[in-house]
């Protein structure tokens, strides 16, 4: 009897664009703010204060867009069908980047949770795209350590995927884009 296996793919969610929108309507309504505001005061002076707030709450909005800093983008994970072994959580990705000479950076980490009846093991391949395959190096751990590790039902264990970029390379990496993806396979033992 062969045993049952299961294997996720972890990559970078495609960006949509769905904040220009929200953009744009910021955009729109501090135009309009300012058009009011400078009418007001224009036309009456002791509305100042009030053009003020409307200005600040204007302020508050946009910040509230701004992207927090050095934050992660969010993983896309895909299942094998009838995948019951394992499940995929906690997906941090780096979005996407173009990696200079001697970079190195954690692409992808996760946490993988046995959801199986009995011991699993859990095995690991990473790449760092197509337009890098054979120049970039995709080192994949889990815990920390490579190879294969075995799991019992209910555990977990941290999967990371870090891509690297050896110094000695050449022009033909020059522009070329890592989209790093990571394929978990997990074997009922």
């Amino acid at each position: 009897m062969t045993p049952e296996q299961c294997v996720a793919r972890v990559d970078e969610l495609a960006a949509t664009g769905a904040d220009a929108g929200v953009w744009a309507l910021v955009a729109i309504a501090g135009l309009a703010l300012a058009a009011v505001g400078g009418a007001l005061v224009w036309r009456r002076p002791r509305r100042l204060p009030l053009t003020l707030a409307g200005a600040l709450v204007l302020v508050a909005a946009v910040a509230a867009q701004l992207p927090a800093g050095a934050a992660h983008a969010a993983g896309s994970v895909s299942y094998s069908d009838g995948c019951t072994l394992i499940s995929v959580e906690d997906v941090a990705v780096s979005p996407a980047t173009t990696l200079a000479p001697g970079d190195e950076t954690t692409s992808i980490a996760a946490t993988v949770r046995s959801v199986a009846d009995g011991p699993i093991t859990i095995s690991l391949d990473g790449s760092a795209g197509s337009a890098l395959a054979g120049i970039a190096t995709a080192v994949t751990a889990i815990d920390g350590e490579t190879g294969v590790v075995e799991l019992a039902a209910g555990a977990t264990v941290t999967v990371t995927l870090t891509l690297a970029l050896p110094a000695e390379t050449g022009d033909a990496a020059q522009g070329l884009t890592a989209v790093p993806e990571l394929t978990i396979t997990a074997t009922q033992r």
